[in-house]
């Protein structure tokens, strides 16, 4: 029973050794590309910076409504659609979004987090970002919006 015990602590230590996280990249942005507070509204994305091939990795997107007000906006099934694209440029996989008419409201300094998990077979470096598509209907004026997160790099190997 002693001995069982000791194997049982000995695997859950490597497990939590081998689960250790690798460093996170977390960055708002603007459509332009640019960090600021003063914007209406900021995405973000946290992704891994390396991960392990065949090994499901996640890559979470974080919207905030930074106004000074709630807002209400109506987006598709998903707010965030998630790419990655391999080293020439092409997009090896997308979680699309749908024409399914959500309306959330979000308070002041609210935030909405989606994450897609996916996992790659081929070694490599790969860029990883989100686009937030939403509409927002303000004093009998609809905007569509899209905000693109920042291209983060993910090596797999």
């Amino acid at each position: 029973m002693k001995h069982l015990l000791w194997i049982l602590a000995l695997f859950f230590g490597l497990s939590i050794l081998g689960c250790a996280s690798q460093p996170v990249h977390i960055k708002e942005t603007n459509s332009e590309g640019a960090h600021s507070t003063n914007m209406e509204y900021t995405v973000g994305l946290t992704s891994p910076s390396i991960a392990n091939k065949n090994t499901n990795f996640t890559i979470e997107a974080k919207f905030t409504n930074n106004k000074d007000s709630d807002i209400r906006i109506t987006h598709g099934e998903k707010l965030f659609t998630f790419y990655i694209s391999n080293s020439k440029g092409k997009i090896i996989n997308h979680y699309p979004s749908t024409s399914l008419g959500v309306v959330r409201s979000i308070p002041t300094n609210g935030t909405i987090d989606e994450g897609y998990t996916f996992n790659i077979d081929i070694a490599g470096e790969y860029e990883v970002w989100a686009v937030a598509n939403f509409d927002t209907s303000e004093n009998n004026t609809d905007k569509k919006h899209e905000l693109p997160t920042q291209k983060q790099t993910l090596v797999v190997r």
